[in-house]
């Protein structure tokens, strides 16, 4: 097919080469199946092996074709055996499939091979040159010879090593379980196939987490990225990914206050005490809540829970009672649903002064739960409205006498003395010292230094009592 080309190459350059190239000046030819070109070769005198004829480098217009090789068979000529020189890789997984490498000598390019590893046949066998072999491992087990086999003729043997196959990652727990949304909660992961020494990739949903440690075969440690709600983790290493175990991040908390109201009552009255929510930043949505409200039993006693026109209106009470005196504990429930919880009146309690209470008493909120569990609280009070106190009395004092250096411990009997009052104790012009209202029927204090006979009164809340003699003994002599 190349009669009319002009032949700008075609000579043995290199030994082993011929490079042949050519050119229709002014015009072209027909190129179509055939003889394209015919090579002259000579046969070496010393010449004792066939050779394999193999086409390379295509330019041109041919520079797209395919090639098939041949093989220069020397007549009479004995075959030298195939020869292995070295394997690469020298190892594999015992799945098979791995690509192997081949060099070696003797190789015939366009004769079927068969390459063995141990008794089993690789697959995908390429004749590439009289000098490599590529071919995939099958499956096996242990190390195995390879050896490869070309017209009936056995090559030497050389070891290929087959590998257990690595085995998925596997997660039995995670401790904890949950953690901060903005992340970094240390998990310990605890399963199996961990392979220490290998970078591991550990996954909360689409997040990675940070300071990925593989501590042994069965435990990996890790910081949580930031993240929502409930998440797959996963582990993966050398491409392989182990099951998922679910991560919950905890909502961040709201930030709110929870108060008692302040409020006052007479005795034996009804009173209510409103519950407030404040700080609340966003509104946020609500199923259940619980608190416990406490007071002094000896003043207060519960009557109900009223939800009317409050945040927890459409609730439905768990719990609202007085069991035990002095604690009201409050819960409640939204099923089906959810309500939205904002500043304002959260929920008022009913209360009933005894009609023998005699002081005020602290409204303490205590036990938070649920949606409102990360609530800070602010205590109330309950004031009892005053009743108009009566002048303080004095009935006796014992002794009724005493130094004039001071110093003697007088017992004051009366009436409508307040005890948690500061009083005064006059002897006299003098101030009597370590006075304490013991009840309201008793006041003990010291005498100040004095002399003669002096008036001693009581003085509470600007209230001055009636005046009793108390009289200085004077010095013997």
């Amino acid at each position: 097919l190349l009669d009319p080309f002009t032949m700008v190459n075609g000579s043995e350059n290199t030994p082993g080469l011929v490079k042949i190239s050519g050119a229709y000046f002014g015009g072209k030819a027909t190129i179509d199946n055939g003889v394209l070109v015919k090579i002259n070769l000579s046969v070496k005198a010393g010449a004792t092996t066939n050779s394999s004829l193999s086409i390379k480098e295509f330019k041109d217009d041919v520079a797209d074709a395919t090639t098939t090789g041949a093989t220069f068979t020397l007549n009479g000529a004995v075959s030298q055996d195939p020869a292995l020189s070295s394997l690469n890789p020298t190892q594999g997984p015992d799945t098979g499939g791995t690509l192997v490498t081949i060099t070696g000598s003797n190789f015939v390019v366009g004769t079927d091979a068969t390459v063995l590893f141990g008794s089993i046949e690789a697959t995908e066998v390429n004749v590439v040159s009289t000098t490599e072999i590529s071919c995939k491992s099958p499956t096996g087990t242990g190390t195995v010879d390879v050896t490869v086999v070309q017209s009936g003729v056995t090559s030497n043997a050389v070891q290929f090593a087959f590998e257990t196959a690595a085995q998925d990652p596997a997660i039995t727990s995670l401790n904890p379980t949950n953690g901060d949304e903005a992340g970094n909660t240390v998990v310990t992961i605890t399963g199996s196939n961990f392979i220490v020494g290998t970078d591991a990739t550990v996954m909360f949903g689409a997040g990675e987490a940070t300071e990925v440690n593989v501590a042994s075969a069965t435990e990996i440690s890790c910081k949580s990225p930031a993240g929502t709600g409930t998440v797959d983790v996963t582990v993966t290493q050398n491409s392989l990914t182990s099951n998922a175990v679910q991560f919950t991040y905890n909502a961040a908390s709201v930030g709110m206050t929870l108060k008692a109201g302040d409020v006052s009552g007479d005795a034996g009255a009804e009173v209510v005490i409103p519950i407030n929510i404040s700080d609340v930043s966003a509104a946020f949505e609500s199923d259940a809540f619980g608190f416990t409200l406490e007071y002094d039993s000896d003043v207060l006693s519960f009557v109900s829970i009223e939800k009317t026109d409050t945040l927890v209106a459409t609730f439905t009470m768990v719990n609202g009672s007085e069991n035990t005196p002095g604690e009201v504990k409050v819960s409640g429930a939204y099923f089906g649903g959810k309500a939205t919880i904002d500043n304002g009146l959260f929920v008022n309690i009913k209360v009933q002064v005894k009609a023998d209470a005699a002081a005020n008493t602290t409204l303490s909120l205590k036990d938070l739960k649920d949606d409102i569990a990360t609530a800070t609280t602010a205590a109330g009070t309950f004031t009892l409205n005053a009743v108009i106190p009566e002048d303080p009395e004095i009935t006796s004092l014992n002794p009724t006498n005493g130094e004039e250096a001071g110093g003697t411990v007088v017992t004051i009997t009366g009436s409508n003395f307040i005890v948690g009052t500061a009083a005064t104790v006059m002897f006299g012009t003098n101030e009597a010292t370590e006075v304490n209202v013991a009840s309201a029927t008793d006041i003990s204090c010291e005498s100040p230094a004095g002399t003669g006979t002096v008036n001693v009164t009581v003085t509470q809340d600007s209230r001055t009592s009636n005046a009793v003699q108390f009289t200085y003994d004077p010095p013997s002599t």
